[in-house]
């Protein structure tokens, strides 16, 4: 983790994790936040602090080039059964032909 998230505070890396899941997202992973609050509020806390809030939101690689790389790994690792539900996450176009 760089130095600027570790100056973060947990609600800041939340919101910024959750600016970053509504830039991407069509509403699947909103929804299986809301989802996951009624079983464990912190663990829900976390999947958007750590993932979006730290990770996905570097500035390294933009939406598309992240998107390409992550589906690029999905295939190489023969991971077709969660395939579709990613690109439908992330409103790909591609998502009807996975």
């Amino acid at each position: 983790m760089n130095s600027a998230n570790q100056a973060l505070t947990s609600s800041e890396r939340f919101d910024k994790g959750w600016r970053k899941i509504q830039e991407i997202d069509g509403g699947i992973l909103q929804q299986r936040y809301r989802e996951l609050l009624a079983i464990c509020l912190d663990f829900a806390r976390h999947l958007v602090q750590l993932p979006f809030g730290d990770i996905y939101s570097r500035p390294a690689l933009d939406n598309r080039k992240r998107e390409l790389a992550i589906v690029s790994a999905m295939a190489a690792l023969n991971a077709f059964a969660t395939f579709g539900s990613v690109l439908q996450s992330t409103g790909s176009p591609c998502a009807g032909q996975a």
